[in-house]
């Protein structure tokens, strides 16, 4: 068995470079004068001010001043150049000079020589004009952009924050270097996880762009493909999507189904797929950018390194060693020769090639010095921090330091707690805690540590299932049958396999039964749901519960909008929610939503039984035990959780064998029925009726005797089968030779005990 690996999530667009316009200026004032556009004046300036002048038409100069937001005309006469020293002239000119030398240097990556030259032109600038000047804050953005590409980002942040006034001031917040520093900004504080942050600049530079520059198809597909990447850190699956998509189509009609942009929205649409469980439609994906990127001579770009990453991921945590092995081998080479050693992204792949190795103790070692080196570089806190954490604690389990790694586990669950009590983290990182947990119930229960296990297992199933309840309403039918047979069902069915073992304990009993409640028959139930919700209302009722459906898919697709400013969208979306909300009313619907995500308790169900009635919730699990790789698979079982009404007794487990074995019963039983007319034709009535009920009977043993002694009592059972289950025969059993089980039970089928709680009358118009 391998490490765990954390899932690949959508990565941000390369924002590209701020260019000074050299056309512009600072100008000083001549005479005093005011500022007009139109008849309108906006200010009067005194002789001596400086402002920034943009460009001139006949006798007038399109400028801007510092203290004022809006631009306007003042005579060309009231201006004039301010003088420069010799010194100041020799410093501009070799800023220019360097300008050149720095646009020269054509690699996608970062380069210490562009970065040696940046730098130099900042400060050649500086020199001449001073920190209070557009074309030193431009440069100095250059400059932090370097830093942002060599994984500097907390250094790229302070240096763009400090930028970004001075821009502001002098050029305006509608102007395009003031629009790029936002934008290069907002990546960077995404990569340094500060999201709050980040999507509140993004969503600045969006509107900004759809105000002035809507022509820029290719700036606002950028945008709004890095949007969709923020969504999808929240959890937001469906916006995400969506808006990725759309980067997609906008750069495909604009620049060609080839082009670098392109490539790079398909990219992030990959990682989302993955996330959704679509790895067919992300291996398409990620096949179709490899392969056009060697079509087109690159190989070592950037976009290629993420996508043969991302690609090796994907075939990890599919069990595709021996593949994502040869990618690794090529993949190696070219990392090591484009970036420095303690480069996040150097530290990111080479940790994950580390993964693949046979010698465990090498890995866990190349692991243990990349996560030191991420601390260094990113900080303790840093996803990517917490990521090589896990996955270092995942290597040290598999060289058997147990103690070491649930120590790292549970120190990496508290860290993220103390994130999620964070505004700038809150709901950011709840698929990677659900990971770790999941691990760290594995590692518990391993150690012997079961009570531990099953709230580990217990945490991890109702993050899951938050997040489940998130993705789905925005989903295919088949997308979300895709999603929900994925990684997620995965979890689940490894989570009661594990805790099998401690059936006996009831505390453990009851966690393994809540996470069956909440998540057996989730797919037949989801998919039904639509469906189930039309066939409640007749008449006008159904009506309603169309345009409800109608008003949420114009909820998911509102921000496809781009003709909106973000304050018009948010006035629709509160317009929608609130036709939505008026809906449920009118339907009786109201809470359901709630009640749908809310997590649903043993004690809820057995609140709600009559007391006549006796709920029986079957599963078909697949038992784990551990050895010395760790935890090993068995023999598929059946097993039935017996739960009483509340105040009477306590649940029972019942072990009722092996899968295979009561399949293969049950099959033979229903041939026999199916064949029931000539078997009686071919043998006599009496020996077909014999052979039948043999074939009942032994069906009878391996399912419903096992459970006879705790139904005694109850004259309704409802029962909540799985899998092949659903095909016995339940009230057809005989109890004996003479009476069958419908004589003695009423009968009554559920997809699970969830569906007690849910039960409304149906309702009409």
């Amino acid at each position: 068995m391998k490490p765990f690996a954390f899932s690949v999530s959508a990565i941000l667009s390369i924002l590209f470079l701020c260019q000074s316009a050299t056309a512009q200026r600072m100008v000083a004032i001549k005479n005093a004068t005011s500022i007009k556009v139109g008849e309108r004046t906006i200010a009067t300036v005194k002789s001596g001010e400086q402002v920034w002048a943009y460009n001139t038409e006949g006798d007038w100069t399109w400028i801007k001043h510092p203290s004022y937001s809006e631009k306007g005309w003042i005579p060309l006469k009231d201006h004039q150049n301010i003088q420069q020293t010799a010194q100041q002239k020799e410093f501009i000119t070799e800023g220019a000079r360097l300008q050149k030398v720095a646009a020269g240097i054509k690699t996608g990556f970062y380069s210490a020589e562009r970065n040696k030259t940046q730098r130099l032109i900042w400060e050649n600038f500086q020199k001449a004009w001073g920190d209070d000047h557009p074309n030193t804050a431009v440069a100095l953005v250059n400059y932090g952009i370097e830093l942002d590409n060599n994984g500097e980002y907390q250094k790229s942040i302070q240096i763009l924050s400090k930028c970004l006034p001075v821009v502001a001031r002098w050029k305006g917040t509608d102007d395009h270097d003031y629009l790029l520093t936002l934008e290069v900004l907002s990546a960077a504080q995404f990569r340094s996880a500060q999201y709050k942050e980040a999507l509140k600049n993004l969503e600045r530079a969006i509107q900004i762009r759809e105000t002035h520059y809507k022509d820029d198809i290719e700036g606002l597909a950028k945008l709004v493909s890095n949007l969709g990447v923020m969504y999808e850190k929240q959890g937001n699956i469906t916006q995400a999507r969506i808006l990725i998509e759309r980067s997609i189509k906008l750069r495909t009609e604009a620049l060609g189904p080839s082009h670098k942009e392109t490539l790079t929205g398909k990219l992030q649409l990959a990682a989302l797929l993955n996330i959704l469980g679509d790895i067919p439609g992300s291996k398409k994906l990620l096949e179709e950018i490899i392969i056009t990127n060697r079509k087109l001579g690159r190989e070592e770009e950037e976009q290629m390194i993420d996508a043969q990453f991302q690609f090796m991921q994907l075939l990890q945590n599919n069990q595709e060693w021996d593949q994502a092995v040869k990618i690794g081998k090529e993949l190696m080479p070219v990392v090591r020769r484009k970036y420095r050693t303690d480069h996040p992204l150097y530290i990111k792949i080479t940790t994950a090639i580390a993964l693949q190795a046979d010698d465990d103790q090498a890995a866990a070692e190349l692991a243990r010095e990349s996560f030191n080196a991420s601390i260094r570089t990113l900080g303790p806190r840093h996803p990517q921090t917490l990521m090589l954490q896990f996955e270092l604690a995942a290597l040290e389990y598999r060289i058997n330091k147990r103690d070491v790694a649930v120590k790292a586990l549970r120190e990496l669950v508290q860290i993220y707690d103390e994130l999620e009590r964070s505004t700038e983290r809150r709901n950011t990182d709840d698929r990677e805690l659900a990971q770790v947990l999941s691990v760290l119930g594995i590692v518990e229960a391993d150690s012997g540590n079961w009570k531990a296990a099953a709230a580990a297992f217990d945490r991890e199933r109702r993050l899951s299932k938050r997040f489940t309840d998130k993705v789905l309403p925005g989903l295919s039918q088949q997308e979300q049958l895709r999603f929900l047979t994925g990684h997620d069902a995965q979890q689940y069915h490894q989570a009661i396999g594990i805790m099998w073992q401690q059936r006996t304990d009831d505390m453990i009993t009851q966690t393994s039964l809540e996470a069956t409640l909440n998540r057996k028959a989730l797919v037949q139930e989801t998919l039904s749901s639509h469906e189930r919700l039309l066939r409640q209302f007749q008449g006008a009722a159904k009506k309603v519960a169309e345009s409800l459906f109608s008003i949420r898919r114009e909820l998911a697709s509102l921000t496809l909008k781009s003709d909106l400013t973000e304050q018009q969208k948010q006035n629709q979306f509160d317009i929608l929610n609130r036709q939505e909300q008026t809906l449920i009313q009118q339907l009786g619907l109201a809470g359901t939503a709630a009640d749908q995500s809310k997590w649903v308790t043993l004690q809820e169900v057995r609140n709600k039984l009559p007391a006549d009635s006796v709920l029986v919730e079957f599963v078909r699990l697949t038992p784990y035990v551990f050895e010395k790789e760790g935890a090993t698979s068995q023999k598929h079982r059946y097993a039935a959780w017996i739960i009483p009404p509340a105040g009477r007794g306590s649940v029972k487990t019942i072990d009722l064998g092996t899968a295979s074995e009561i399949e293969a019963t049950l099959r033979t039983g229903l041939q026999s029925i199916q064949k029931g007319a000539a078997q009686t034709l071919q043998t006599g009535e009496s020996q077909a009726k014999q052979a039948t009920q043999k074939l009942l009977q032994a069906l009878f043993q391996q399912t419903l005797q096992p459970l006879l002694p705790h139904l005694q009592d109850y004259q309704q059972v409802i029962l909540a089968p799985d899998a092949s289950l659903w095909l016995v025969p339940w009230a057809a059993l005989p109890l004996d030779e003479n009476r069958f089980a419908v004589e003695q039970f009423e009968f009554r089928y559920v997809v699970s005990g969830r569906e007690l709680l849910k039960e409304t009358s149906s309702r009409g118009a």
